[in-house]
C-alpha cells in the first residue's frame, strides 16, 4: 500500500463503524530534508501539548509500548501545539502556538540528514479510544489514507523515516521478521528527499475503565538513537 502525494504530504483518517471520519495524523515534507509531523487530539481541531513525560533510555530493540509510561508521572504543560519537525542539519523540535516559548525539546543528531541517511527517527502514535474522537465535517483532504477503526479500540502507528535513497523496507523486514512483500498493515510514504514506512494496527480494548487514569488525547512517543544499543525516548499527550 502506498501513500504517495503531489505535495509530498499525507493524512491519516480513522473511519468509524457508523461511516464517519476522524483526524489522527499528518506528515509533510516542507522543504528538502525538512519534515513536519502533526497529531490531532480527540476534537480534531487546534490541539494542545497537554502533558509530557520524563525522558528515558531504553534498549535499541525495545518496543516502546512494552515499557509503559506511568500516567501519574505526566507533567502538565497545557500549551498550544503546532507540530513536530525534523530539519536538514539533524535538529528536532516541537513548535508550539505560543509567542513566549515557540520551540521546545530541541535535540540534534551528529550528522545532517541526506538522501542516504539510514532510519533516523522511529516514533509511535497511540490514539485514545476511537469512540472519543469527534467526527470531522466536510470533504476529506486529498492524498489521505483511511483506517477502519472500531469504537472500543485504539489505533497504534509506528513510523520509521529515512533518506529517500536508503532501503528502509529491507531494514523494516529484517527488524519485523517479514519475508516477501510488506503486509497490508504497512504503508509506504514517499517524499522527494525523505521516505517512511508506517505500520498501522488496531488494538481492541475489553476494559475501557483502564482509560480513566490516562490523560485524554493522542500519545506521541519518539525514539532518538544515543548509541547502537540505546535510545532516548520522549513521550507526549496531544489533545
Amino acid at each position: 500500500m502506498h501513500l504517495e502525494t503531489e505535495k509530498v504530504s499525507g493524512r491519516i483518517y480513522l473511519k468509524k463503524e457508523d461511516g464517519t471520519y476522524t483526524k489522527l495524523f499528518w506528515i509533510e515534507e516542507h522543504k528538502p530534508f525538512d519534515l513536519f509531523v502533526g497529531v490531532y487530539g480527540t476534537s480534531g481541531k487546534a490541539a494542545k501539548l497537554v502533558c509530557e513525560y520524563n525522558d528515558q533510555e531504553v534498549g535499541g530493540n525495545d518496543n516502546t509500548f512494552t515499557r509503559r509510561f506511568s500516567y501519574a508521572d505526566a507533567r502538565l504543560v497545557n500549551k498550544g501545539f503546532d507540530h513536530f519537525s525534523f530539519h536538514p542539519d539533524g535538529t528536532f523540535w516541537i513548535k508550539l502556538r505560543n509567542e513566549e516559548e515557540r520551540y521546545v525539546h530541541k535535540l540534534k543528531r551528529e550528522q545532517p540528514i541526506t538522501g542516504t541517511t539510514v532510519v533516523f527517527q522511529d516514533f509511535y502514535i497511540l490514539s485514545d479510544l476511537v469512540s472519543r474522537y469527534t467526527p470531522c465535517t466536510g470533504t476529506l483532504k486529498k492524498n489521505s489514507l483511511e483506517i477502519f477503526a472500531r469504537s472500543n479500540s485504539v489505533i497504534r502507528l509506528r513510523i520509521r523515516i529515512s533518506g529517500i535513497e536508503y532501503d528502509i523496507e529491507k531494514e523494516v523486514k529484517q527488524n519485523d521478521s517479514i519475508t516477501g512483500e510488506l503486509p497490508e498493515t504497512y504503508v509506504r510514504w514517499n517524499g522527494n528527499t525523505l521516505k517512511a514506512v508506517l505500520k498501522c494496527e488496531g488494538v481492541p480494548i475489553r476494559d475501557v475503565s483502564i482509560f480513566q487514569k490516562r490523560p485524554e488525547g493522542t500519545i506521541a512517543c519518539f525514539l532518538f538513537p544515543i548509541t547502537q544499543n540505546r535510545c532516548l525516548t520522549k513521550g507526549f499527550h496531544i489533545n
